[in-house]
């Protein structure tokens, strides 16, 4: 399975990238949040991936954040929704804004989504209510910078709760670029001790 693509932005386009990576260009499929995010042609970058293989063809799909890869992966799973589709939603609307839409009830968001109808919005909300919790997570919240998400991964598997972990790292405010994730975990253990 291919998780990460990191390497050289050689080309882009209307719906996909390419990246290089030791003289092998990777063709990726991804929503246009995921273009504005990375910059230009000639920058390295990494983006996280989704391999599709079926009968007729091979796809990679990447984008920028985890938290991005995570919601597509969730809507694929709801009857309808393909990963073209899948794409179209992450195209029109940020991940914070999918997340509250859902946890909201709020079918009609999803209408500025090209393609979508009101059956196929009130599906995507109903299936996946209660499904976004180590998935998305807001802007605003410490959550959305891509250490803390592995943070929260290892504290959950030391037994604490998502809701827990989150209040304790939204304290901590955004990690420095000097932060490792070991400090990063070791400061949020000590404010799950004084909560």
């Amino acid at each position: 399975m291919i998780s990460v693509i990191s390497g050289l932005l050689t080309e882009k386009g209307d719906g996909w990238i390419q990246i290089t990576v030791g003289g092998v260009g990777f063709h990726i499929l991804v929503p246009s949040t995921t273009l504005d995010d990375l910059g230009n042609e000639g920058d390295s970058v990494e983006v996280y991936t989704h391999l599709q293989i079926r009968d007729d063809e091979i796809n990679v799909y990447g984008f920028s954040q985890q938290n991005a890869l995570s919601i597509f992966k969730l809507l694929t799973k709801v009857s309808g929704v393909g990963p073209k589709t899948a794409l179209t939603v992450l195209s029109s609307m940020r991940t914070e804004l999918i997340a509250s839409a859902i946890s909201s009830d709020n079918v009609e968001a999803f209408g500025q989504v090209s393609g979508i109808g009101k059956k196929t919005a009130a599906r995507i909300v109903l299936e996946l209510k209660g499904k976004l919790d180590l998935a998305i997570f807001d802007e605003g919240d410490a959550m959305s910078y891509g250490q803390d998400q592995e943070a929260l991964s290892a504290l959950i598997a030391l037994g604490y709760t998502s809701a827990e972990v989150r209040k304790a790292m939204s304290g901590l405010g955004p990690p420095t670029s000097e932060e490792s994730l070991s400090e990063r975990i070791r400061k949020a253990l000590v404010a799950l001790g004084n909560n």
